[in-house]
């Protein structure tokens, strides 16, 4: 006589190894999603940065390109050392210097803005406006 088993009942469900399998997919994307994800952040936050200080450089030159026009005449000094107190125009000036296309060019860390209340240069002094950069090396960086 023959005894046979009782039939097997299989139940729903995933095996070790598919539930494994899985896992190891999963964890492979989320691991790309997450480098793309800190990639774009990265180059956002540079962008960012790279955007505020054009913003910054830009209204710098606006402010300096106004208050310029609007000055009685400017000097351009090779550093800001050379405004001790005794200041010659003649000596202390940077010199002019002509570029490739005949234009005259003054380079300095140095600039001082002289407004008079009327445009001879006898007149009494308004305003004096300075900027200049904290250094003496031309190859440094340095704030304004």
């Amino acid at each position: 006589m023959k005894i046979s088993s009782p039939p097997r009942r299989r139940t729903a469900g995933f095996t070790l190894v598919e539930a494994m399998m899985a896992g190891t997919i999963a964890s492979l994307v989320m691991a790309g999603t997450m480098a793309t994800f800190m990639f774009g952040f990265r180059t956002m936050y540079k962008d960012n940065q790279r955007l505020a200080t054009n913003a910054t450089l830009r209204y710098f030159i606006a402010q300096v390109s106004k208050e310029t026009l609007d000055a009685t005449e400017f000097y351009v000094f090779p550093n800001y050392k050379s405004l001790d107190g005794n200041v010659d125009l003649v000596g202390d000036v940077s010199s002019l210097q002509a570029d490739a296309f005949g234009t005259f060019l003054a380079y300095g860390d140095c600039l001082v803005l002289v407004t008079r209340v009327s445009a001879t240069t006898t007149a009494n002094v308004r305003q004096i406006r300075i900027y200049y950069r904290v250094t003496t090396d031309s190859e440094e960086i340095a704030p304004v």
